[in-house]
């Protein structure tokens, strides 16, 4: 097997974890959304029932959502340690604004 034979080899293989990553991309994109619109409902119907006026902390508990459920989702399909780490990290920092968004209680 010559140099050029290896190549393309190599090529051909890791063009199925390239198209792999891409569609575990996207649905990763779709499951952060999805997370993000679960959250902006909950936080709607508590604006509404509870709440005359919500603070900023709602909006970072929506982003937050998004991210960590777009990298949880990642982190389980590609076992990435580092998108679970993220995940992890966004998934704290979202329930720490929701506890201070629900504690104000305005």
């Amino acid at each position: 097997m010559d140099k050029k034979e290896i190549l393309e080899k190599s090529r051909a293989e890791n063009r199925k974890q390239d198209e792999r990553e891409r569609s575990v991309g996207i649905q990763s994109s779709l499951v952060g959304l999805l997370c993000a619109s679960v959250v902006i409902l909950f936080l709607a119907c508590h604006r509404m029932f509870v709440l005359s006026w919500a603070p900023i902390d709602d909006l970072l508990v929506i982003l937050c959502a998004a991210l960590a459920g777009t990298h949880l989702h990642r982190a389980i399909r590609l076992k990435s340690l580092l998108s679970g780490l993220c995940a992890l990290i966004f998934l704290a920092i979202g329930i720490l604004h929701l506890i201070e968004y629900l504690s104000q209680g305005r």
